[in-house]
């Protein structure tokens, strides 16, 4: 397999979080959907971001929505952090998306229950979340 990094948003002085345009989103869903086209392999596209949603998939979030459909239509498996804020993944943009899978965190395996696992305590979870 080859990871193909690609970044489309940027830590700027003082901001509390990494911010970009949608259209370079765009752009860059565009390119992972030709690249993949391109090499004939099986890919994943890891969305390791999200942001606040409004829960209008036809409104301003129908445009990144139309994109992971299309990646996901062309046989790209689309994952998405479920989000960090210990809420709901559907309150949480891509983990909302109707397009592939919305992963949560989990803790180290617990050697005194048999090397469980559970969610973390910070990780969004919910109907949305796979």
């Amino acid at each position: 397999a080859t990871v193909v990094p690609v970044q489309v948003l940027e830590n700027l002085p003082g901001a509390a979080r990494a911010t970009g345009p949608m259209s370079l989103l765009l752009l860059a869903l565009d390119w992972v959907l030709a690249d993949c086209l391109a090499s004939g392999q099986r890919c994943v596209l890891n969305l390791s971001f999200g942001g606040r949603f409004s829960g209008d998939l036809l409104g301003w979030f129908s445009i990144p929505e139309s994109a992971l459909s299309a990646l996901e239509g062309a046989g790209v498996l689309v994952v998405a952090a479920a989000g960090n804020d210990g809420g709901a993944a559907c309150t949480f943009y891509p983990a909302a998306s109707r397009a592939g899978l919305a992963v949560g965190a989990v803790t180290e395996p617990d050697d005194e229950e048999g090397g469980a696992s559970h969610l973390a305590p910070f990780t969004n979870f919910g109907c949305c979340s796979d």
